[in-house]
């Protein structure tokens, strides 16, 4: 993540852009060190949704559409920019507090050194897969309220859900190599050992629930 930082404080100087960093909120070191664990640690998804939210109410007086996206998420609009996309959309849902892009996986080629390099055979090594991922929401300011990782937290219900067929395309864009591929073989197979080995001892977690993570945790492996 660093280095992503480093290149987009080169784009600033540059004048290309503008970094509005957040303040993390945390206690001081002398309570963490009482009492023994790091509570922020525990919030749901971190303080991502805080810092969207915080995004959201800072620029919702000056921009029209607010895009939350990881770093590796590639939205590619079907009209010729991304304003004009969500201007089309904004006209037909007219009331919705965003428009969520469902997500395909993509896998590009990794390149061993810095020489080695090429932006074209990196693209033209792309590898899309089918079936949706959970997707990432472009907000409408006027009707937004609070930002959250996937969906908007309150008025979920007036989403937009964009695919592909119908409108631009999103993917989340990972690196294929065989050290990742060894991860996640490992990953998944010491995640069915240890579901199917334990899930009895909980009375909540139930055979389907059980079943249901362990083909998630597959699924996860198998794109990215």
């Amino acid at each position: 993540m660093k280095e992503i930082v480093d290149i987009l404080e080169i784009y600033e100087k540059k004048k290309w852009i503008k970094i509005e960093k957040y303040v993390y909120i945390d206690f001081n070191t002398t309570i963490l060190e009482e009492i023994g664990y790091k509570p922020m640690w525990e919030l749901d998804s971190r303080s991502q949704p805080i810092a969207y939210t915080d995004c959201l109410m800072r620029f919702r007086e000056s921009s029209e559409f607010i895009i939350v996206a990881d770093v590796d998420d590639v939205l590619i609009p079907n009209k010729s920019n991304y304003f004009k996309e969500f201007s089309h959309w904004a006209k037909i849902y007219p009331f919705a507090a965003a428009f969520t892009y469902f997500r395909q996986s993509g896998i590009v080629k990794a390149f061993n050194s810095f020489g080695e390099f090429s932006l074209f055979n990196a693209i033209n090594s792309l590898n899309v897969s089918g079936g949706n991922l959970d997707g990432k929401s472009i907000y409408q300011t006027k009707k937004a309220e609070i930002a959250w990782v996937h969906w908007p937290f309150f008025k979920n219900e007036t989403v937009a859900t964009i695919v592909p067929k119908n409108g631009g395309k999103m993917l989340h864009v990972g690196i294929g190599n065989s050290v990742n591929e060894k991860v996640c073989k490992s990953l998944t197979q010491n995640m069915q050992i240890l579901l199917m080995q334990n899930y009895h001892k909980f009375d909540f977690y139930s055979d389907k629930l059980c079943r249901g993570t362990y083909f998630r945790s597959q699924n996860f492996c198998g794109k990215h």
